[in-house]
Formats: C-alpha cells, sequence, structure tokens
C-alpha cells in the first residue's frame, strides 16, 4: 500500500490513488470498493472536483473492464462484484451521495441540498432510511446505515450553507441524528461503518459547531469543536477493537484526517477568538499552521492563514495579522475556489478598515475588497449577510471620518449607503424575530443617531428592544442587550440631556459586555465609545456619579434589569468591573479638566 498522505494534490498523489485503487480493486472488489469511497470523501471534502472524477473515471473503468474470450465479452470485476458482498445498488446509491457532495464542492448550494432532500425523501418511501422526523433508537434504526450517515451528513451541510436561517436548524437536527447513532457502538452493525464511525462522527461535531457558531451559541460550538478533535484523533491514533490488524483505521483505510483535524481547529480558534480567549486561538491557530499546512489543499492553507490574521485583528494586532492575509490571499487565488476569494478579501476589508480608522483618513479602495466578497458568497446567504454587515461598518465609518471633516455632503451619502447596506443584510434574515436582525436594527440605529436623526434612531430602538423581549439569547445576547442600552444612553444624553440615565445605562452596558467575557473584540470597542462621550457629560455629573457609584448608593442589580438577567454573581463581578472602569475615566476626566 502506497503511502498517500504528504503527496498533497499533485500528480504523484493522484497516480499513487489510482495504481493503488486499481491493486486494491483486481485482488478484492469489495475490499478494494472502501478504498475507492474513502478517496472520494478525502478530494470532495476539500473541493478538489477535478482530481475526484479523475477517481471516479479510474473506478468505473475498471469496474467496467470487458475482455473478448472465446468471441465473448466478458466484464471479470463485473462477475466479482457479483460475486462479492458488495452490491451493485449500494455502489449507486453511494454514487449519488458523491453527487451531493460534487454540487456542494462546486459552490451548487441551493441544487446540492435539492438532491440531498430528493434522495433522502426517495430512500424513505423504499423503506431503507427513517423519516426525517422520526427520532433515532434501537425501535427505529435505518436499514442501511452507512447510505444514512453518509447522506445526512451531506445533505445537512449544504442544506446549512444554502438556507436564508441563521444558521440552519434543520441541518443542526440532521447532525445530531447521525450522532446519536454513532455514539452508540451497539448500534451499529454495518461493519465499514465501524471502521469510519469517529471519521463521521467527526465531521458531524465539526459541521454542527459550524452551525452554532452561526447562530452566536459560541459555547455550544467550542464544544462541538472538541468533540470533534478527539473524534478525529481516535480515527487517527486509536488501534480498532477486534481489527486483526491492529491498527487505527486511518492506516487500515489509507486515509488521511490530518486536514480533518485542522479544519476543526482552526474552526475553533476562531470562535475562541469572539469569546475573548485570544492566547488560546492564536496558539490552536499557530498549532495548525506549523503542523497541518504542508499536509492541506491550497484551498485549506488559505482558510487557515486567513484564520489566523483574523483572529490577529479581533486582538488588535494589525501588524500581526498582515503577513498571514497577505499569504491567505495568495493560497486563494492559488486555489481557485471563489468561497475561498471572498472569505479573504472580505479579511482584507476588515484589516484596511481597522488601518483607515486609527489613521483617520477615509479609504475609498477599501470597499472593493466587501464587493467582491459579497458577489463571490452569492450561494451561501448566512456569510453574505456578514460581509453587508461588515460592509456597512466600513462605509459608515467613511460617514464618520467625513463628518470629522466637516464634508457633511459626503458624509451624509456615506450614511445612507451604510442604511441601504443594512436594508440589504436584513432583507436575508428570516421574517421572524431573532438576535441578528435586533443587532442589525441597532446597527442602523448608530446611523440615524450620527445622522442626528434621534427620534428615528429611538423608533428603530424600541423595535430592536421589542425583539429582545420576545426571544431566547445566547450568551452573545448579552453584547446585543448591552448595544441596546448603549445606544439608549446617548440618545438620552444628545436629545434629553439626561445625565443620570446616560451614566447608569452606560454602566449597564459595559456591565453587559462583561457578562459575555472580561476581554473581547466588542468590550474595547464599549470601552471606547464611553470614553469618548463622557467628554461631552458636564463635570458635576461625572463627579455626582463617581460618588454615588463608589458609595454604593447607585448599584444596579440582575433583577434590576428588564430582560435576559444574568446569574446575580457574574452580574455582580461585570457591574463591578464596569464600574471601576468608568470611575477612572471620570477620575482622569476631572482631574485634566476639574
Amino acid at each position: 500500500m502506497q503511502d498517500t498522505k504528504h503527496l498533497v494534490h499533485s500528480p504523484a498523489l493522484l497516480k499513487a490513488m489510482s495504481d493503488h485503487l486499481y491493486y486494491a480493486l483486481t485482488f478484492d472488489i469489495a475490499s478494494g470498493y472502501r478504498f475507492y469511497v474513502v478517496y472520494m470523501d478525502w478530494l470532495l471534502n476539500e473541493r478538489s472536483v477535478n482530481q475526484a472524477l479523475i477517481i471516479s473515471e479510474a473506478f468505473w473503468g475498471i469496474l467496467n473492464y470487458r475482455v473478448q474470450r472465446n468471441g465473448v465479452e466478458e466484464h471479470p470485476y463485473r462477475t466479482q462484484l457479483e460475486q462479492s458482498t458488495l452490491s451493485f445498488e449500494q455502489i449507486i446509491h453511494d454514487e449519488q451521495v458523491d453527487q451531493v457532495q460534487l454540487l456542494y464542492a462546486r459552490g451548487q448550494n441551493n441544487e446540492a441540498t435539492a438532491l440531498g432532500e430528493t434522495l433522502y425523501c426517495q430512500f424513505v418511501e423504499h423503506g431503507v432510511l427513517p423519516p426525517e422526523g422520526r427520532e433515532i433508537t434501537t425501535a427505529c434504526l435505518p436499514l442501511d446505515q452507512y447510505l444514512f450517515v453518509e447522506l445526512s451528513n451531506s445533505w445537512a451541510l449544504a442544506l446549512h450553507a444554502s438556507q436564508k436561517t441563521i444558521g440552519s436548524e434543520r441541518a443542526a437536527n440532521l447532525f445530531t441524528r447521525v450522532i446519536t447513532l454513532l455514539e452508540h457502538d451497539d448500534l451499529i452493525k454495518d461493519d465499514f461503518l465501524r471502521l469510519r464511525c469517529d471519521y463521521f462522527l467527526g465531521h458531524a461535531y465539526t459541521r454542527r459547531g459550524y452551525v452554532r457558531h452561526q447562530q452566536q451559541r459560541y459555547a455550544d460550538a467550542i464544544a462541538d469543536s472538541e468533540r470533534g478533535r478527539n473524534a478525529f484523533r481516535r480515527y487517527r491514533d486509536e488501534p480498532v477493537p477486534d481489527h486483526p490488524s491492529r491498527l487505527p483505521a486511518e492506516q487500515i483505510l489509507n486515509d488521511h484526517v490530518a486536514k480533518n483535524l485542522a479544519q476543526v481547529t482552526n474552526n475553533m480558534a476562531y470562535t475562541l477568538s469572539l469569546t475573548g480567549n485570544f492566547k488560546r486561538a492564536l496558539r490552536l491557530s499557530d498549532e495548525v499552521l506549523k503542523q497541518f499546512v504542508p499536509l492541506v489543499s491550497e484551498y485549506q492553507k488559505a482558510l487557515f492563514h486567513n484564520t489566523n490574521g483574523l483572529i490577529h485583528i479581533r486582538a488588535e494586532d494589525y501588524k500581526g495579522a498582515a503577513e498571514p492575509i497577505a499569504m491567505a490571499e495568495l493560497l486563494a487565488k492559488q486555489s481557485g475556489v471563489n468561497r475561498a476569494r471572498a472569505l479573504v478579501s472580505r479579511a482584507r476589508g476588515q484589516l484596511e478598515r481597522a488601518k483607515m480608522t486609527a489613521s483617520g483618513e477615509p479609504d475609498l479602495g477599501i470597499e472593493l475588497y466587501y464587493e467582491q466578497a459579497a458577489e463571490w458568497l452569492s450561494n451561501e446567504p448566512d456569510m453574505q449577510r456578514e460581509v453587508l454587515y461588515d460592509w456597512s461598518g466600513y462605509v459608515r465609518d467613511m460617514a464618520v471620518l467625513y463628518r470629522a471633516q466637516n464634508k457633511t455632503g459626503e458624509a451624509t451619502r456615506y450614511e445612507q449607503r451604510a442604511l441601504d447596506l443594512l436594508d440589504k443584510a436584513l432583507a436575508t434574515l428570516p421574517d421572524e424575530p431573532s438576535m441578528q436582525r435586533a443587532d442589525h436594527l441597532e446597527s442602523k440605529v448608530v446611523i440615524y443617531r450620527i445622522m442626528g436623526q434621534c427620534e428615528q434612531a429611538a423608533t428603530l430602538l424600541d423595535e430592536a428592544e421589542a425583539i429582545i423581549h420576545t426571544i431566547e439569547i445566547q450568551e452573545y445576547g448579552q453584547v446585543v442587550c448591552g448595544k441596546i442600552a448603549l445606544q439608549r444612553s446617548l440618545i438620552l444624553l444628545y436629545r434629553d440631556k439626561d445625565y443620570v440615565e446616560t451614566l447608569r445605562l452606560m454602566a449597564i452596558a459595559l456591565a453587559r459586555a462583561y457578562v459575555f467575557a472580561k476581554v473581547h473584540h466588542d468590550q474595547t470597542i464599549f470601552e471606547r465609545i464611553i470614553k469618548q462621550h463622557l467628554r461631552h457629560i458636564p463635570a458635576e455629573e461625572l463627579r455626582r456619579f463617581k460618588q454615588e457609584t463608589e458609595s454604593e448608593k447607585l448599584y444596579v442589580i440582575a433583577d434590576d434589569l428588564p430582560y435576559h438577567k444574568p446569574d446575580e454573581q457574574r452580574w455582580s463581578d461585570a457591574w463591578e468591573d464596569s464600574i471601576a472602569y468608568i470611575n477612572e475615566v471620570i477620575g482622569d476626566r476631572l482631574t485634566k479638566y476639574p
């Protein structure tokens, strides 16, 4: 058996795969077919479509090989297939699932989703698979367990990418059904599925974790990513129980899951950065770059360097972000995959936007990065919405810089464009109330407030707050609640001159951000905004607030909050940290301007 692990997407890799496939199939059609399935999954998961098609052609060429003997045409490998434990029907089923994966790898997410659903319904009608909504129990097992796992995983992946949802809950449920089966060894009757159990389990956890990430359920996403990492490690390192070779499944099947382990670790690193755990996020991201980059495709290399750059941007280390983003751009172009180019273009936009804000000079050229990213992600509504949201933030920053230069006309034009982009982003959301809808409305509030249209801002803020009142929130929801409180405080400051309530709401807003995490990207923005606007509050009002909070005459407990009340102790710690920060800023200001 030739080791293919270090021949990443070179002609040598394809030759090694093809040669091994030929000898394995001609020796034993059933066991050789397993290698074919593994190789197809390997290539399609990395979006290496052309290579997958070459391997597929090689397989079918062998299976359909014919010879003339005594004037009679024979198909020796078809005959061998008929005498084996493998059926032609199983091969056709696997090929149909490969078509779902192929469409997804090409970026045809809607087509992949439609085909996946059609196939699943057909197999349910034939009694091979259980209905989608039925719980997986010992009383309701799929007759074809392998087909159930591979089709559910592939269909759910495309479904999540294609849906106009905030992380497809339907896709998450499909992954959960797969996990339920695979976590119970006693339920698995298919020998090949037993060998690949941890492989499929790793994928199901990785992909469900990505759905949870999109839903901003970061703790759940991190937990699923850790489970996915453990599954891939078992597949790679632990000997298969009762197998005569006493080898891990990866070696038995000549598989290569370093790329999968790298992907789930990369996902986990980025999610950790969103929770403010920059140290661990960078450690994991650096681990991916050092250990796995030589073993993966150009597409994955681009994504891994891109994530490293994004983590540096989140940590406000723009110098550290420059090199990985530049490398990601080069690799994304070499990959020829528009999705990679889109994600990297978005990251470049975020980096240049941060540098623009620091310089105080508008940069018109940045817009192209967001425009390209949005176009390339037209088949992924969730991701496209995130790009539109970031794009609107850049355009809003341009407006702020133009206002600082007293270029009112330019500022107004950019403010309106920012509102238009947010409306486009909102149009990609489902119609029902959601935390993301409230968050997008809050961004519109910011723009109307900057424009001096406080009444319109207040109306939209009421709408956002009404949404938050009616929904369940995940941990990041505390940040959204904080954003709403902060904008309410600024409207009261500039429209009503209500300094007492302004300061109280500022403290609540920052405490909400601290409840999510003590250090994270949003928290630094909250601190910066509060510091900026405290300058517009009279010194006597600042002094009074400082005195009342230090004496605890003014003290907000969790039960005082109107909605989504955190744990009392967690809130108490966050409130004290918030007051400490605000009073430190007030103290500095009163020292300079008593």
